[in-house]
């Protein structure tokens, strides 16, 4: 055998490219070094208990149509006295998931837990991860809780019941008690609203404070949200807050009259649905830490909300790396004016933030961004790499055609001064004069352009200029939904033949160039 073929790191993922049967039937029996590897791989993740519970004992599985088709329940008919093979293997699962929507583990486990009281389940379990259940089979992942689990995962199931959510939330009760070092909290719902899922946010407030090791938290926007934040703001170590928004964002309620709220001190990553008003109230301490902002208000925010949140984001956050403020919202029938509209004065406070990297601004009414306040912007922002100015405005305003839209020519100033730019999103007015190639300016690096709702004639001059101006291969983005996309389909399949044709002829210039040295070496070695 190769010496390389001992290395535990380099065997280890050579493995993890092998399928499970070839590892268990062929791999294994090389050496004692490759089975334990193998061992290793199989058993590491987890998703039934059944080849764990058969190792200690005849187990048979039972219909239970009182839960419904397809549900199933466990019970051990014998046990073995040897648990060897059990306690060598269970010792290799890290990642376990169990799912409460089929298989209910819990009468064969209880007879697991009589027999061995004080025992870790699975010892070196670090994520568990459940789907909230039905009955009383939410005891099955408590009984795998241990202080050794940093990663705690719950996934409500779409149609759980009313009784389902009671049970689910009696969970959050041992969550503290019997995972105290958990550094990874995740709650994932597709459902937001309703006294149902309230009930999980309202196990959840009391628990947080109590999980002191804890890094990160993720759950859905539950009516009292703004008190389980609250509950963190002592919290040492904890550096991530993410309340899923999914779009439900006008249904969180605003922030309590009479709440004192604030952030944890280290704080990193916030991202959640609230009113860019609320968000003023919870940004009332110094927060060096904090890189990453992502607001998403369900109302329709003005201008001014947008300054006076910009100032004390300025103020509290200096690290700033990341900001994406979304306000979509506007009345049906409610038609604007520019005094509605975003422009730079609003964001010119965060100018103090010097590390932007990425700027995301989705508002009702187009940003009025002048080609002279966009090269400000960049100027500024010299290290950004994502700016996506609102490129799908929902609403407009009287007199829409005399805004100060970014158009063709602007791109060169996208260009010339975005030289960090990967990502840029905008709205332009597309129904303009074309430049001529020997104006426009190429991009260093730009691998996607969002034009959104931007409207164009999808003329071949467009498309000309795009070819040159857009590194090869970049992606353009258009809202497929909307009418402007037209155009934009008519033109991108011609973009990408023009880089075709751009390619090769750089590459017959290269032929003819080194065919020219060639010959110029030739002639020299004749005349000597």
């Amino acid at each position: 055998m190769h010496r390389a073929l001992t290395i535990p790191e380099l065997v280890h993922e050579i493995f993890s490219h092998v399928s499970t049967s070839d590892l268990a039937s062929s791999v294994s029996i090389v050496c004692k070094q490759w089975s334990d590897i193998s061992t290793e791989i199989i058993w590491h993740k987890l998703d039934d208990l059944m080849p764990l519970l058969r190792l200690i004992g005849e187990i048979e599985v039972n219909a239970c149509p009182e839960q419904g088709r397809g549900h199933f329940s466990t019970k051990f008919t014998s046990l073995y006295e040897d648990w060897s093979r059990f306690d060598f293997l269970s010792r290799h699962v890290q990642v376990f998931t169990l799912s409460g929507a089929s298989i209910d583990y819990q009468p064969a486990l209880s007879d697991i837990a009589m027999l061995r009281s004080g025992m870790a389940f699975l010892p070196r379990l670090k994520e568990l991860e459940w789907y909230g259940c039905e009955g009383d089979t939410w005891k099955s992942p408590v009984f795998m809780m241990h202080e050794g689990v940093t990663t705690f995962t719950l996934s409500i199931l779409w149609g759980l019941s009313n009784e389902g959510y009671t049970y689910t939330a009696q969970c959050f009760s041992f969550v503290a008690a019997r995972m105290p070092r958990l550094e990874y909290l995740h709650i994932d719902s597709m459902v937001y609203r309703g006294p149902d899922i309230s009930l999980l946010g309202s196990a959840l407030e009391p628990v947080v404070s109590l999980l002191t090791s804890l890094k990160s938290i993720t759950f859905p926007p539950f009516t009292n949200t703004f008190s389980i934040i609250a509950e963190m703001s002592t919290l040492p170590h904890i550096t991530t807050i993410i309340v899923e928004s999914r779009s439900y964002s006008a249904h969180i309620p605003s922030f309590p009259p009479g709440l004192s709220c604030s952030l944890p001190s280290r704080l990193g990553t916030l991202h959640a649905p609230m009113t860019f008003g609320d968000a003023t109230r919870l940004l009332n301490t110094n927060l060096p830490h904090l890189s990453d902002i992502h607001l998403e208000s369900g109302q329709s925010e003005t201008p001014s909300t947008v300054h006076r949140l910009a100032s004390l984001i300025s103020h509290c956050c200096h690290n700033l790396r990341e900001l994406q403020l979304t306000s979509p919202e506007t009345s049906e029938e409610f038609m604007g004016s520019s005094l509605d509209c975003i422009t730079i004065a609003d964001i010119t406070p965060l100018f103090s933030c010097s590390a932007m990297e990425a700027l995301t601004i989705v508002h009702a009414f187009p940003l009025l961004l002048p080609d002279s306040d966009i090269r400000t912007l960049l100027t500024r922002w010299p290290a950004l790499k994502v700016l996506n100015l609102n490129s799908a405005p929902l609403s407009f305003t009287r007199g829409g055609g005399n805004l100060p839209l970014p158009e063709w020519k602007t791109l060169a100033t996208f260009a010339r001064y975005g030289t960090n730019l990967v990502e840029l999103g905008l709205h332009m007015n597309g129904l303009v004069d074309v430049p001529a190639i020997k104006d426009a300016y190429p991009f260093a690096q730009l691998d996607s352009l969002i034009v959104g709702t931007s409207e164009i004639r999808g003329s071949h001059d467009e498309a000309r200029l795009l070819s040159y101006i857009l590194p090869s291969g970049c992606t353009i983005i258009a809202d497929p939904m909307m009418d402007p996309f037209v155009g934009w389909e008519q033109i991108i399949p011609l973009i990408s033949v023009l880089w075709e044709v751009r390619e090769e002829e750089r590459e017959a210039k290269k032929e003819l160039e080194k065919r020219v040295v060639e010959l110029e070496a030739q002639l020299a070695s004749a005349r000597n």
